[in-house]
């Protein structure tokens, strides 16, 4: 015959009171930094929604734009200009601007992605144009990596007027004591 198995009771277990929040998560709690890697419609409207609704909390925000998630912010009147060949192709193949931006699932050749628009207006969920207005109007920073720019052949007259070019340095500054979010 087995024993019985004796169980502590949890109730009567002594709860610890939380620990005082320290500076450092006090300001955490109220600055957000978002670095934005991905170039992906539905990625960036996640961005966009965790920012604005960070900014609209009273937040200080903070997006960094690097590698592809610098393609929604280039102006789409724009034509490439690269001072090399490669340079030009490149530019060329990752033309950008909100609405060059694709689905990471479900694109379908444009099909998915006219949907969500469709279902997102229907619902009355802000655009990304919309969301970027907002973000600019609630005072996020908008900032493009500035290592990235140089790779990809992106001059500061690609961009759109409310993005500052900012190196790494910037990044590290704004995300030390804030919630980082890598989309």
């Amino acid at each position: 015959m087995d024993s019985p198995v004796s169980v502590p009771n949890p109730v009567a277990a002594p709860v610890a009171a939380p620990a005082p929040a320290t500076d450092g998560a006090a300001a955490a709690a109220n600055k957000v930094t978002l670095i934005v890697f991905s170039g992906d419609m539905d990625k960036v409207w996640a961005a966009f929604n965790i920012a604005n609704g960070a900014a609209a909390s009273g937040m200080d925000v903070t997006m960094f734009f690097t590698f592809w998630g610098l393609k929604i912010l280039k102006r789409e009147d724009r034509h490439p200009k690269g001072d090399n060949w490669m340079t030009k192709m490149f530019l060329f193949m990752t033309r950008g601007g909100l609405h060059s931006l694709k689905l990471s699932n479900l694109h379908r050749g444009g099909m998915g992605k006219w949907m969500m628009e469709k279902m997102a207006k229907a619902k009355n969920v802000a655009s990304l144009e919309e969301m970027l207005k907002d973000a600019v109007d609630l005072g996020v920073k908008i900032y493009g990596c500035e290592v990235s720019t140089r790779i990809l052949g992106i001059t500061r007259e690609d961009l759109l007027d409310c993005v500052e070019i900012r190196g790494i340095a910037t990044v590290i500054k704004e995300a030390t004591g804030s919630t980082p979010f890598f989309i």
